[in-house]
């Protein structure tokens, strides 16, 4: 079990787009974001957002399901973004069951 409370606060660089439910509606470009991610306990959340608007144009949170130190589970965003999952394993959160149902 994960009993330290951890938070990584650091920028990254990604290609975004807006998307629907009937597929994406712009054209993919290069975006700077600030991603926040934050575990204690059994707990955690996640924040990203654009840094040139600070969220206006790209934005997105969610929470962090984790039992025992392992990711079972997440809600906010349809897929989690590798760089979250790069900060989980970081803090040492076991993210193989996530990546798992990410990739098949």
């Amino acid at each position: 079990m994960n009993t330290k409370e951890s938070r990584v606060k650091r920028p990254v660089e990604t290609v975004s787009f807006y998307e629907t439910s009937y597929g994406a509606v712009s054209k993919p470009k290069k975006v700077k974001m600030l991603v926040e991610v934050h575990v204690e306990s059994d707990w955690g959340w996640f924040e990203i957002a654009d840094e040139d608007t600070w969220g206006e144009q790209f934005y997105a949170e969610g929470e962090l399901e984790i039992a025992d130190g392992v990711l079972y589970g997440y809600d906010g965003i349809f897929a989690l973004p590798d760089y979250i999952i790069d900060i989980l394993k970081e803090l040492n959160i076991n993210t193989e069951q996530i990546e798992g149902d990410l990739y098949e």
